[in-house]
């Protein structure tokens, strides 16, 4: 059986700050820790106030350290999802790979895509990047999440896509 070699013609990887905000709530967990415990500091002049807020204190910082617990490494493991994620269109297919502990990937044939669509949130749009969302014949869809420059990239898969349709429907004419 021969094996037709691929043509990468678009590669590239989402822009990481969804990392950085996990890391950003990590961190603000930390704060509401030392916020509590400074709180605990200021207030000691009365002594029920003083039990009170030592209680709430081994309460609180027991609470944010089991939280951190459990959800740094999902954290973590967002990061490194996010930098082992990969976007790729050949002359023929879009693909997104994902490699952290096992390889996963989500492909669509360009022939087969009718939309090309651009989605950007409030952080997304304050950071310049977006989703190029490519919607099939079947209603399946693939996303290329959080790209830099998403306009420029959506109007570079539409030409790829067309492409491919022309080539597609040349095939089927011989």
């Amino acid at each position: 059986m021969h094996r037709v070699e691929r043509q990468i013609l678009f590669t590239d990887r989402p822009y990481p700050y969804r990392a950085y905000a996990y890391y950003l709530g990590e961190f603000a967990l930390v704060l509401v820790i030392f916020a509590v415990k400074i709180l605990g500091r200021l207030y000691t002049e009365d002594k029920a106030i003083a039990d009170l807020l030592e209680v709430l204190d081994l309460i609180v910082v027991k609470a944010c350290i089991a939280v951190l617990l459990i959800t740094l490494p999902a954290a973590v493991y967002q990061h490194v999802k996010i930098l082992r994620t990969t976007f790729l269109a050949t002359d023929t297919e879009a693909e997104v790979k994902w490699r952290v502990l096992d390889v996963r990937s989500q492909r669509v044939q360009l022939a087969a895509v009718k939309e090309v669509t651009v989605s950007r949130n409030l952080w997304q749009m304050a950071l310049g990047v977006g989703d190029i969302v490519l919607r099939d014949t079947t209603g399946g869809t693939l996303t290329f999440f959080d790209l830099g420059d998403p306009e420029e990239k959506r109007n570079h898969l539409w030409d790829l896509i067309s492409d491919s349709g022309y080539r597609m429907s040349a095939l089927y004419e011989k």
